[in-house]
Parts: structure tokens; sequence; C-alpha cells
């Protein structure tokens, strides 16, 4: 499909589901997106890829809610794990909340893992040290991980076991992860993901299409889907652990430290509820 074709059906679906933050990854075409998401009333940032690679990553929010408190990125290819990308940021909702995102491009190649292993791991350490420098505040993992969901768990460590649903079970796998959430002429599966820690929870996740209507397109992108990679959407809300003051903290047993601290390791999102909160991000 032509570039225009792709972009006009990307931004309509951007627009449709109204989102405060997009992570976006193989963006090719920033300019483009970015003066289309700013008439709307975004901000953005984009990294770009090293070598001869012309696509990275860009992150959008929405100006009016979200403040852009510190970002940083990774230029992986400076610690010889090649030349792939993500960014970090620290945002205030509000002006009372705060919060860590990142947004990654993991490697692609199926045969070094460890390269994939080493850039997931710096991009949690780096995320982990801003949000401590912050206060203790909840993360938020986005991106294509180009991993399936066996290999994604090893780093975020101690969730095998986590009960997860996500809409109908027909549609998932035996992690609770859907099926797909790319397709095209290489690979049908999942590889996109979101992590958050504790302070958050994950109060709507939008469903994604069913396997057998993927087949029937014999690949992505196509005349109704943009990209060849379906979205994850979904809601958040702050929770109260998150707003809990110092002296609260200092208060707490040794045993409540140990249960925050074991809830605060990276927790999928791939379930839905019907709570609600007026300190939420979508």
């Amino acid at each position: 499909m032509r570039w225009d074709s792709r972009r006009r059906l990307i931004i309509r679906e951007i627009r449709h589901w109204d989102p405060d933050l997009v992570c976006l990854q193989e963006v090719d075409r920033f300019r483009d997106i970015a003066t289309e998401m700013e008439n709307r009333g975004y901000q953005s940032r984009f990294k770009g890829r090293t070598g001869d690679a012309k696509d990275g990553c860009a992150t959008f929010w929405k100006s009016k809610g979200l403040h852009l408190l510190e970002e940083d990125s990774i230029d992986f290819s400076e610690y010889n794990l090649r030349n792939n990308v993500a960014q970090i940021f620290v945002f205030e909702l509000n002006r009372a909340q705060k919060l860590v995102v990142g947004n990654i491009h993991v490697l692609f190649n199926p045969k070094r893992g460890d390269v994939k292993l080493g850039q997931i791991r710096m991009l949690l350490e780096k995320a982990n040290a801003l949000a401590e420098k912050w206060g203790g505040i909840p993360i938020v993992l986005a991106g294509d991980f180009n991993s399936t969901p066996d290999f994604t768990e090893v780093p975020m460590e101690r969730r095998r076991s986590k009960k997860c649903n996500w809409g109908n079970s027909n549609n998932r796998g035996h992690h609770g992860e859907p099926l797909a959430t790319s397709y095209h002429k290489k690979f049908l599966g999942t590889v996109d993901y979101l992590w958050y820690t504790a302070g958050l929870e994950c109060s709507r996740v939008l469903d994604t299409l069913p396997v057998g209507f993927l087949r029937r397109t014999r690949g992505l992108p196509t005349r109704e889907i943009g990209s060849d990679h379906l979205p994850i959407v979904a809601e958040f809300v702050f929770t109260e652990s998150a707003a809990s003051t110092d002296s609260d903290q200092e208060d707490e047993s040794d045993e409540d430290k140990e249960s925050e601290e074991e809830a605060t390791r990276g927790q999928h999102i791939y379930f839905s509820s019907d709570s609600d909160s007026s300190d939420e991000v979508g």
C-alpha cells in the first residue's frame, strides 16, 4: 500500500481511540505523522536508529493533561547491542500523579536472543532508575519486543503463574496474551506488549482481531488496516499505593515492604475490568 493510504488509516485509528499516550515503533515518516498529531494537541519525540536504518521509535502525548518532566533515550549501538533504540520519559498527569513510560523496538533476528535480552534488560534498568529518582513512581513499558510470550517473560520475573484474561478465550494463548499482534508473510503471532508495575492497574483493554480473520487478509497492512502490527489499546488507573506519602512508607512493616517489592516486578496487562477513576491515562 502507498504511504499516503497507510498514514491516513493510522491517524484515523489513533483519532478514533483518542489516547493520552501513543508509542510507535518502526516509524520512518515521523514528520508526516507528527504534523497530523500536533494539529490534534499532541507533543512528540523521535529517536532514530543508527547506521543505514531510516526508522525509529516515536512517542506522542497530549500536552493538555500530560507534562513532560524528564526524558532519556538508549542507542543500543553504543553498547554493542545492534542499532535498535528505546525512549524513556517521566510524565506528570494533571499536575498530580507521575509515571515512567518506556518505548522500545527490539532486534528482530530470531537467532540473537542474547541481544534481545540485553536490550530489554537495559531498558528495565534505566526505567527503574528514573522511577526511583522520582520517588518510586509506576512504570509502563510499551513496544515491539520481536519475541514470543515465553521469551519475553524471562526478564520480567515471577509473573508466569499470574492468571490473566483478555476477552474471548478462543483467541488467547495459554498465558492470556492474544494469539497474534502482527501478521505478514514471514510471521503470524504475538510480539507486542505492554508491561506495568505496582501503582497502576489496567481498567480496560481492547481485544485484538481473531487469527482466522487475520489469515483471510493474507497479511497486513490491508485497505482497512494501516500497519503490519495490531495496536494494543489499554486504559490505566493510578492506585492508592501510587499516592502514598513518605511517612506512610516509613511506617510499613518489613513484611509489607517485601510484599510491595514483589508486586512492583513487571506485570502483564492482559486482563480487563470495569473499574473507574478520575486519575486515569489511556
